[in-house]
């Protein structure tokens, strides 16, 4: 069902973005920088802890404003 669902999806969108051919250990944040740099705003949702890759994110997205 998860796979049928992430190929409508797929199929669906006007343009699709891959930041790495593979799933590997560093690709979600590979994905969070990119969308960081290119983006307008960003709301995220941070529980407060000092460490992983939302928090990296969240700094990352100070340097570019």
């Amino acid at each position: 069902m998860k796979a049928e669902h992430t190929k409508t999806m797929l199929e669906n969108c006007y343009h699709v973005e891959s930041v790495s051919e593979r799933l590997v250990f560093n690709a979600y944040m590979k994905r969070n920088c990119y969308m960081a740099e290119r983006s307008d705003c960003v709301i995220a949702i941070y529980d407060g802890r000092e460490t992983g890759d939302t928090v990296v994110t969240i700094n990352r997205l100070a340097v570019f404003r």
